[in-house]
């Protein structure tokens, strides 16, 4: 609780010369691409919204790398756009190790279906 409220009481630092949209639109962005893997869950009904839940997880995860792509080219800061790049090969990494092991799940279940995957 107290680390939310010291995260918000901090100084915002804008980069002076940015692009002001990219710059401001990106973490807002990125923030809903990561929302969309609420669309995986069934809320109501025993069947979710995607056939091929697994994909649509494998995507979305990876779609997140364009926010921070764009955040960091948007600041021209090279600095911010090395960190960018890092964290973005970062990410590519994470995922190819994490696509193997759903890929694995998904020969043992026969199913891309996300809730015929039963561990």
């Amino acid at each position: 609780m107290s680390d939310g409220a010291k995260l918000f009481s901090k100084e915002i630092l804008i980069p002076t010369y940015r692009n002001f949209v990219p710059f401001l639109v990106c973490p807002v962005l990125t923030f809903f691409i990561a929302l969309l893997l609420w669309f995986l869950y069934p809320f109501h009904s025993s069947e979710g919204l995607f056939v091929c839940g697994v994909l649509f997880y494998l995507a979305n995860s990876g779609a997140n790398v364009y926010g921070v792509m764009v955040a960091g080219w948007s600041s021209n800061s090279k600095y911010a756009l090395l960190g960018a790049m890092r964290a973005i090969a970062q990410s590519i990494s994470y995922e190819v190790s994490m696509a193997l092991v759903l890929l694995g799940c998904v020969f043992m279940a026969g199913s891309i279906h996300l809730q015929l995957v039963k561990l």
